[in-house]
């Protein structure tokens, strides 16, 4: 359904209407289940602060899990690291995602 999340945010942003990042963790959660995982991490690292979103718990766990789901555990703890500078907290999601990465290598 990661397509249909993707056209669903575009015909927002072509409509004017500004998103906001209930929208864009939606889409990366849709892309982050529908393997797309790289481009759930570009949405996370570019298009948010392009946006000037903030990003939250919500955001930061599914990058975790989007880098668990690519094999990619040093980039996932990155992320995990990054949490706090961030002003984001880390919770009980982030941790378990983080412990997935890491056992999936």
């Amino acid at each position: 359904q990661w397509k249909l999340a993707l056209g669903l945010l575009e015909t927002a942003i072509r409509r004017q209407v500004r998103p906001n990042g209930v929208m864009f963790n939606s889409l990366m959660n849709a892309l982050e289940k529908g393997k797309q995982w790289q481009l759930a991490l570009v949405v996370a690292r570019e298009q948010i602060p392009s946006r000037q979103i903030a990003p939250d718990e919500i955001t930061c766990n599914v990058a975790i899990s989007a880098c668990e789901r690519g094999r990619h555990w040093p980039l996932a703890l990155a992320v995990l690291k990054a949490m706090p500078a961030a002003g984001v907290r880390r919770n009980s999601r982030s941790w378990n995602a983080m412990a997935s990465a890491l056992e999936k290598g």
